[in-house]
């Protein structure tokens, strides 16, 4: 039985999988809390290619064969913000 919102892939997953679940089983964002991931989309494949099936982070994700020439696909990361004051040297006369 295929779940209601499917993820078909990985790491990098099918274009027809649910971002946010793919997001989840990726571990770049939890169930509770949510948050920010990038998705970066790639072209589609001249030859085919299988998604794997695996199981993680409470998500269940299918395996999916595509024959070529493929749909395309994305992969998933995690947003992280940094301090901007990280980006500057530290001064012994700053204030900072």
């Amino acid at each position: 039985m295929q779940a209601k919102f499917p993820v078909y892939g990985k790491t990098m997953f099918h274009e027809k999988s649910a971002i946010c679940r793919a997001a989840v089983y990726s571990d770049a964002i939890n169930d509770l809390e949510g948050g920010e991931v990038f998705v970066q989309m790639n072209k589609g494949w001249s030859e085919t290619i299988t998604y794997d099936a695996g199981f993680d982070n409470g998500v269940e994700v299918f395996e999916l064969k595509t024959v070529a020439p493929t749909d395309r696909s994305f992969v998933i990361t995690k947003v992280v913000y940094k301090c901007p004051i990280e980006d500057y040297p530290k001064d012994d006369d700053a204030f900072l």
